[in-house]
């Protein structure tokens, strides 16, 4: 196998070259190179001048975390394959932008860890009644659970990707002999792209020869984070480039929005049925804390307002698990995954509804490195959650 190379560098590849290492890893996986022909190849390295072209780097970076990942989608595909996954997915994963290939590979991975508990699963299931179409029904024997598959942010982080490419594309070679990095806040607009290319390069031309490496600029912008500019080395190349960007990711969502939008997602399910909504985060954008609170509701502390003493803490209202509403969801699955050289972590959980229609068995959902939250009796009208 042929060395690994990260975005930048397969950028300057000639095209040759690129559809070489493409069909290299191609010729190692039956189901992928039913999808990507010599055409799909072509198209992908084509875009290799697009810093969002995720699935150039990998299909052709090499690296051991890209492999990782393509690994887990061959796997995917074979494990779904007797239902219908090739046309399913063919056109999906033909997407080469970073947030489109985020979001469709848990719509692999999820409803392969249904097939390997022994369901049947079919895609898209049309509800008798109406428009709804959730993204699979697993069924096995009498059983049938629908899942719909979500990030509830990928309109923001699409946004936010654009405006990386826009910086990447235009800082990828510039004549001052830099190598730097940007750390750019997840709220930068693209309005404000041609400002901070501005500033990166009058700071890099602004370098005299006392220059250290290392050396840190800031650009405050009038609302929100800094931009920060690191210029590590001088380039051994006749000319500068951007040598990675980091953004700095933080939630802006209030667990009562993420409550809100999990909510809205339950209308896509059927009434009468078990169903699970799998939340998905396709970035560090919320932490599983945030959506735990979201299900089962803020604790918020209260007092008694005659002696002022701290009287016990409740769950706030505005929350998915609730006696009242939402109890059509039976579960709200978390999945996340990342990739590493080494491995491909998976975090999967299963939050149980307490106040559920139709609530599912949790022995049906048992499987290695999965972890449940189930309600269980804790006296005559009261439940206690439990991990499992």
């Amino acid at each position: 196998m042929s060395s690994s190379l990260n975005v930048d560098e397969l950028a300057l590849k000639p095209e040759s070259e690129l559809v070489g290492r493409v069909n290299a890893t191609l010729l190692r996986y039956k189901m992928l190179n039913q999808i990507y022909d010599s055409g799909a190849v072509l198209s992908i390295v084509r875009k290799r001048e697009d810093p969002d072209n995720y699935l150039l780097w990998l299909l052709a970076s090499h690296s051991p975390s890209a492999d990782h990942i393509v690994e887990a989608v061959e796997g995917s595909l074979v494990a779904l394959g007797r239902f219908g996954a090739i046309s399913k997915f063919a056109s999906k994963l033909k997407q080469y932008q970073t947030a489109k290939v985020k979001s469709v590979l848990p719509e692999l991975f999820v409803p392969r860890g249904f097939v390997e508990r022994g369901f049947d699963i079919e895609f898209e299931p049309s509800i008798l009644g109406t428009q709804k179409n959730p993204d699979f029904k697993a069924s096995r024997g009498a059983t049938e659970i629908f899942v719909e598959i979500t990030n509830l942010i990928e309109a923001e982080i699409e946004r936010m990707n654009r405006v990386r490419a826009a910086l990447w594309r235009r800082l990828r070679r510039v004549p001052e002999r830099y190598v730097f990095r940007l750390r750019v806040p997840q709220d930068l607009e693209m309005s404000e792209v041609p400002q901070v290319l501005s500033f990166v390069r009058a700071s890099l031309r602004s370098i005299g020869s006392g220059f250290s490496p290392g050396s840190k600029y800031y650009f405050s912008r009038v609302r929100g984070a800094q931009v920060v500019l690191t210029v590590e080395v001088s380039s051994s190349r006749g000319q500068g480039h951007l040598g990675g960007m980091h953004s700095t990711w933080t939630s802006k969502l209030q667990p009562s929005d993420i409550a809100s939008k999990i909510s809205k997602k339950t209308q896509q399910l059927p009434r009468d049925s078990r169903s699970i909504i799998v939340v998905c985060p396709t970035d560090p954008t919320m932490e599983r804390d945030e959506v735990e609170d979201a299900l089962y509701g803020t604790p918020i502390p209260y007092f008694d307002t005659s002696t002022g003493n701290f009287a016990g803490t409740r769950r706030d209202e505005r929350r998915v698990f609730h006696e009242s509403r939402n109890t059509r969801v039976s579960a709200v699955g978390y999945y996340e995954w990342n990739a590493f050289d080494k491995d491909m972590v998976v975090t999967d959980i299963m939050y149980h509804n307490p106040f559920a229609a139709n609530p599912i068995d949790p022995s049906l959902l048992v499987r290695k490195g999965v972890k449940q939250f189930v309600p269980q009796p804790a006296g005559s009208d009261s439940v206690e959650m439990k991990w499992l």
